[in-house]
């Protein structure tokens, strides 16, 4: 009977190590369970952004290409018009010219322009009126649209279109 009774307790023993055990192995479980669900969702967010990102990328390379269909443009525009084209900054210094303003300066391409002035090609009364006309420009925001325009040192007419351009 002493045996039975140490095999009982030892059994006893055993049950509740067994028992402890299983509880230990729930616990694990469930952490695993919550942790495998936090994954999923971190997961499912991830597609999320990842779609975004991927829509952000598709509409950047489109505003990539129309910008650069819009440069090709202004290029051809640029390089064959008639017109006198020109941009200037708040200082009235171009930006840019056509070939065929670079050609009215004087000059032997658009690049040379740069930087410079109406001051730099034209008679001082002349340059002033054109200063004059953009400073209007930018203080009223109003276009000019027909101002005619003398240029008395090559006595040349001129019907110009001013309008400002904001950044």
């Amino acid at each position: 009977t002493a045996e039975l009774e140490a095999s009982a307790e030892d059994l006893k023993h055993q049950g509740e190590a067994l028992s402890r055990e299983n509880d230990e192995r729930r616990r694990a479980e469930e952490e695993a369970r919550q942790s495998a669900e936090h994954v999923a969702e971190s997961n499912r967010g991830l597609e999320r952004q990842r779609v975004e990102l991927e829509r952000e990328v598709a509409e950047r390379q489109k505003a990539e290409e129309d910008a650069g269909r819009e440069r090709d443009l202004l290029h051809a525009l640029m390089d064959n018009a008639p017109d006198l084209i020109y941009f200037k900054d708040r200082d009235s210094r171009f930006t840019r010219v056509n070939r065929a303003m670079a050609g009215n300066l004087g000059l032997g391409s658009p690049g040379e322009a740069i930087g410079k002035s109406d001051f730099d090609f034209l008679l001082e009364s002349f340059a002033h009126a054109a200063r004059a006309d953009e400073e209007r420009l930018f203080k009223t925001g109003q276009p000019l649209v027909g101002h005619l325009e003398h240029d008395t040192k090559r006595d040349l007419w001129y019907q110009s279109t001013k309008v400002p351009l904001r950044d």
